[in-house]
């Protein structure tokens, strides 16, 4: 198998193995949620039920330093990593 090179972070990957296992792109959707403004932040719509988590497991410190962008070119998502 050939592998491939991340061209941002230099990682290795193997191509993954084709399979039949596929989603109806009709009864398919993408769910996203901002999950700084309704959980992680102080005042957030959730933020009473997750703070002591939040707080103990530095959530907001480790997203900070593994943060990873998303971006749409019209034609292909992108990755890219971020440092706060």
């Amino acid at each position: 198998m050939e592998s491939t090179t991340d061209n941002v972070t230099g990682t290795r990957y193997l191509p993954k193995a084709e399979s039949d296992f596929s989603f109806p792109a009709a009864r398919t959707a993408l769910l996203v949620i901002d999950p700084v403004n309704d959980f992680l932040s102080e005042g957030g719509a959730r933020w009473e039920l997750t703070k002591n988590t939040v707080k103990v497991n530095d959530v907001v410190g480790l997203m900070c330093r593994n943060t990873i962008n998303i971006s749409w070119t019209g034609e292909v998502l992108v990755a890219t990593s971020t440092r706060c």
